[in-house]
């Protein structure tokens, strides 16, 4: 275990974690009001030129932002992030650049407030961006919950989730985004703990966005769900779970096909 506030403290920073034989490193956050809020999550391998995210949201109260690491010793990376609503419109696009060896920032919330979007990275040198989204105010150090996940470097055409609940009341929602320029065709199924089978069909437009409302089709329940295109067009899916009376957020990557 290495704390990383008795190295850098008070800053926000990115990591390179080597060893000389495999190794899983993870890296768990506390943060908000009392530090009640914490997220956590497993670091990837390898660095990319592109990264897609299906979930993106500015409030008031939930603050999202883009946090890139140039894993690159000599070269700057150029990042450009392009947002489209759920219409597939690009609506906005910040490019910054990041110094070798140093950590980038984009907030959505100070381009585009009270936005709802899917969002595009792509950079010259292959880079590491991360997502991480917090409910509550401007100020993080007074947000209740918050959640992280890395981008993905390109779509599956099935998206496999073991673990959703829509109970105590928590709002469950499937982000499924088309990065591709013609439409895809999505059935999600859900399959209940009590054994109940419930499926819905969308069409998810060029560059646009669907959002699968779980409690609409499942009701008040604990479930698995398998999201996949009939068309075999490859899209993203993340299910994001929120109970703002507890303070808890959550969103979550598929294992893809």
């Amino acid at each position: 275990r290495i704390d990383a506030g008795q190295y850098v403290p008070n800053q926000s920073t990115s990591a390179i974690v080597t060893a000389d034989r495999g190794v899983v490193v993870e890296r768990s956050m506390r943060f908000g009001a009392g530090r009640r809020g914490a997220h956590d999550k497993i670091g990837v391998v390898t660095a990319s030129t592109v990264w897609q995210f299906a979930e993106g949201e500015s409030a008031a109260n939930r603050q999202t932002f883009l946090t890139i690491l140039n894993p690159s010793q000599a070269s700057p990376a150029a990042v450009t992030a392009t947002f489209f609503d759920r219409a597939g419109k690009p609506v906005g696009q910040k490019t910054i650049v990041v110094s070798p060896l140093r950590r980038g920032n984009i907030k959505l919330n100070d381009l585009l407030p009270n936005a709802q979007v899917a969002t595009v990275v792509t950079s010259n040198v292959p880079v590491v961006v991360e997502r991480p989204l917090y409910e509550g105010p401007a100020d993080l150090g007074a947000v209740q919950s918050g959640s992280v996940v890395f981008g993905r470097n390109g779509g599956g055409v099935a998206w496999t989730f073991s673990g959703g609940s829509t109970t105590n009341g928590t709002v469950t929602k499937l982000y499924l985004f088309n990065p591709n320029l013609s439409p895809t065709q999505v059935t999600a199924t859900f399959y209940t703990s009590a054994g109940a089978v419930r499926s819905e069909h969308l069409t998810i437009g060029a560059n646009s966005v669907g959002i699968v409302d779980a409690g609409s089709l499942v009701g008040t329940a604990d479930f698995g769900a398998v999201v996949r295109s009939t068309n075999k067009q490859p899209f993203i899916a993340e299910l994001s779970q929120l109970n703002a009376a507890r303070g808890q957020a959550s969103s979550t990557q598929g294992i893809a096909e």
